[in-house]
């Protein structure tokens, strides 16, 4: 993912769990 969009989605796909 771009970062950018990454943030974007980050919500959506429960970011926490990918940083």
């Amino acid at each position: 993912y771009c970062r950018h969009c990454f943030r974007e989605l980050a919500p959506s796909l429960g970011f926490k769990k990918y940083m």
